[in-house]
C-alpha cells in the first residue's frame, strides 16, 4: 500500500515539472480549466499575468515597409520569430527567412548574427529554404569573445531612453521631470572618450527544461594582458599601463559595457551585447577575472522581431549569390 502512495506522489511531482515546462498561456488554460475546479480553494489562486511588451512592439501585423525598430543597416533584413520550444526556450528559436530570401543586399547564412534593436541576440546555425534556427547567446554552448567598453559610449539604451522621454509631450509640462532628465543626459554625456578594456569569454547559462525570467551571462579570461589598437596593455589588479602618462583604471567593474571584438572569427567587431553585473574577486595566482552579466536586451522571452546582419567577412557591398546558388 505504502509504495503505492509513493508512486502516486512521483506521478504528481512528474506533473508540476512539466508544468514549468510548457508556455505561460498553456499554463494559465490548466489553472482556469482543471485547478480552479478540483482544487477546494481554487477560486482563491490568482490568474498569472503575461508580462508586458516593450512599447516599441508592434500591436498589429507589420507591412512590407514598416519596422518595429529602427534597422542597424541598410543590409540588415527583418525577421519574424516563427517558432519557440518550450524546453528549449533559452536556446534557440526559428525565424521566417532562408535560403529563398537571399538577395543582393541581404544574405542568410550560418554564422549570420540576430540583433534586437541593435544589441546581439544570437547568430543562425541553421538554414532552410524558408526558415532559419537562430542560437540564442544564453545558450550555453555558444562562447562570444567581447571586451569591456568604459566611458562616452557606455550606456548608449539609457541615452536613448532619456531622449525619447525628452522628446515626449507628456513631459513637456513637468518641469521638475525636465530638469532631472537633461541632468541624467549631461551626466551621461560627461564622458568624452572610451577606454577598451579587458577582453573575455561570454558564455550563456541556460538550462533545457526551464524559461528562465531573468537571463544570466557567464564570462571568464578577462584580463589586459596584450594590448592592440583599441587598448593598452595594463596590470590585471592596478590597472596601470605600461605607456607613460596613462592613467590607472580598472580593467573591469560593474555597469561595464561588453562589446564583441570579432577575434572568434563569428561575430563582427564593436556589436553590443551585455552589461557587467558582477566580477567575482581574484582568488590567489588568478591571471584573469571572471563575471557575470546581464544581456542587454532584457526582453529576450518576449520577442517578435529580429534582424539579420551580414556575417564577418562580407562586406557591405553588392554581393554575388553564386556561392549560396546550391
Amino acid at each position: 500500500m505504502r509504495k503505492n502512495n509513493y508512486q502516486i506522489y512521483l506521478v504528481l511531482a512528474l506533473g508540476v515539472m512539466l508544468l514549468f515546462a510548457v508556455p505561460r498561456r498553456v499554463q494559465n488554460a490548466l489553472r482556469t480549466q482543471f485547478m480552479r475546479q478540483v482544487l477546494p480553494f481554487g477560486h482563491m489562486i490568482p490568474f498569472k499575468k503575461q508580462a508586458p511588451l516593450p512599447k516599441n512592439y508592434p500591436s498589429r501585423s507589420l507591412e512590407a515597409n514598416e519596422h518595429p525598430f529602427q534597422l542597424s543597416s541598410p543590409y540588415a533584413h527583418l525577421a519574424k520569430i516563427l517558432y519557440r520550444n518550450p524546453n528549449t526556450w533559452s536556446d534557440f528559436f526559428w525565424i521566417n527567412l532562408g535560403k529563398s530570401s537571399n538577395s543582393e543586399k541581404t544574405i542568410i547564412t550560418l554564422n549570420s548574427p540576430v540583433l534586437y534593436d541593435g544589441a546581439l541576440v544570437g547568430i543562425i546555425d541553421f538554414v532552410g529554404d524558408k526558415q532559419s534556427r537562430v542560437q540564442l547567446i544564453t545558450n550555453s554552448n555558444l562562447s562570444i569573445s567581447v571586451r569591456a567598453l568604459r566611458g562616452k559610449d557606455q550606456y548608449p539604451d539609457l541615452l536613448n531612453h532619456v531622449e525619447s522621454l525628452l522628446s515626449s509631450p507628456l513631459t513637456q509640462s513637468q518641469e521638475s521631470l525636465l530638469f532631472e532628465l537633461n541632468r541624467l543626459k549631461t551626466s551621461l554625456l560627461r564622458e568624452s572618450q572610451n577606454w577598451h578594456l579587458a577582453k573575455g569569454e561570454l558564455y550563456g547559462a541556460s538550462e533545457p527544461l526551464w524559461r528562465s525570467k531573468s537571463h544570466i551571462l557567464f564570462g571568464r579570461g578577462f584580463n589586459c594582458e596584450f594590448g592592440d589598437h583599441h587598448g593598452l596593455q595594463r596590470d590585471l589588479v592596478t590597472g596601470k599601463s605600461l605607456t607613460p602618462l596613462e592613467i590607472e583604471i580598472p580593467i573591469l567593474k560593474q555597469g561595464d559595457l561588453l562589446i564583441t571584438t570579432g577575434l572568434d572569427g563569428v561575430f563582427p567587431e564593436g556589436l553590443h551585447v551585455a552589461r557587467v553585473s558582477e566580477v567575482d574577486k581574484l582568488v590567489e595566482g588568478a591571471y584573469a577575472y571572471s563575471l557575470k552579466a546581464h544581456p542587454l536586451v532584457s526582453g529576450l522571452n518576449d520577442l517578435r522581431y529580429v534582424e539579420v546582419i551580414l556575417p564577418l567577412g562580407f562586406q557591405e557591398t553588392k554581393v554575388s549569390l553564386r556561392a549560396f546558388s546550391d
